[in-house]
């Protein structure tokens, strides 16, 4: 028996080892979300037709990689469909949505956005988003970001009190300042019915 061949099998085993974990780390699925509905027509009667799924690369909140690609679901006797979908919600890029198509039967079309998040079963309703028109959709704006800009926003009507330093893009003119007559009543320098000024 050789001494040399023993150094061989530890490497070997070694190896195959690392080769196993690297396999199982690069096969690591996303969790999908499960979309189940039922998809009627306007007259409330079971639509019919198929629904075709596009959507972009990107990686989901939970860190899996998503290729782009695409997905038909044909609906079901009764309207019924059920898809699975990695969960959009949360990517990297932002604002990433999967497109849908309804191709119907009485050559009905319609597209709408969908963004899945991680709870399942989810509705169509449940996931069915709106993305900004020209903009793309990584510049969509919840409503939790409008009104949190809101809420430092100077209002023009109502009362409020306005405090700090006040900075104006465009200085303000002595004939815009409001004035206040010997009468103790408000009024605006230069006013119709007013000379020069004057009360």
């Amino acid at each position: 028996m050789s001494h040399t061949s023993r150094p061989v099998w530890p490497l070997f085993c070694l190896a195959l080892l690392g080769a196993f974990y690297v396999t199982r780390m690069q096969s690591q699925t996303p969790a999908l979300t499960t979309i189940s509905d039922t998809v009627y027509r306007a007259d409330g009667n079971p639509a019919a037709g198929v629904l075709l799924i596009s959507w972009p690369a990107f990686t989901t909140a939970s860190s899996a990689t998503v290729a782009a690609g695409n997905k038909s679901v044909t609906l079901g006797t009764a309207g019924s469909m059920t898809v699975q979908l990695a969960p959009n919600a949360g990517a990297i890029p932002a604002g990433t949505v999967y497109t849908v198509v309804y191709q119907l039967t009485a050559a009905t079309v319609k597209i709408e956005y969908w963004s899945v998040g991680t709870t399942s079963p989810e509705t169509i309703a449940a996931v069915r988003t709106l993305v900004g028109t020209g903009a793309g959709a990584s510049q969509i704006a919840t409503q939790q970001y409008v009104n949190s800009q809101l809420a430092n926003v100077v209002h023009l009507s109502g009362t409020e009190t306005i405090t700090g330093t006040k900075q104006f893009t465009v200085s303000p003119s002595p004939s815009d300042a409001i004035a206040i007559r010997p009468s103790g009543e408000q009024g605006i320098r230069g006013c119709v019915g007013c000379e020069c000024g004057q009360w």
